[in-house]
């Protein structure tokens, strides 16, 4: 997505620099697409804001499952699932960012 907005701003920059020979309807369609752009460009936003709120609240539910409703099921789940992000995956190490707290509090990095 990053790349797309680079080269959609490089079209845009060119346009401004070439404007030799356009007239107000050229301009008029430039302005429309560029509209349409940053309607696609919002939405894309609003989905992957979406998607990371989604994803906070259902760790939140996991988390308050765990510690009010104690079932061994779930705690063997989580502590499974963090687990697995520290160790290999089909006998190759995973790489995860240094910032990954859950590793670092198990000593596992």
């Amino acid at each position: 997505m990053k790349e797309r907005i680079l080269n959609y701003m490089a079209y845009i920059d060119q346009l401004l620099a070439d404007d030799a020979g356009k007239n107000e309807e050229d301009y008029e369609k430039i302005m429309e697409e560029h509209k349409l752009q940053l309607t696609f460009f919002m939405h894309e936003r609003l989905v992957h804001l979406l998607v990371t709120l989604t994803f906070a609240l259902l760790a939140f539910a996991t988390f308050f499952a765990l510690v009010f409703a104690f079932q061994p099921g779930l705690v063997a789940l989580f502590i499974a699932g963090s687990m697995m992000r520290c160790t290999s995956v089909h006998g190759r190490k995973v790489t995860r960012p240094k910032n990954d707290m859950i590793c670092q509090a198990k000593g596992m990095r």
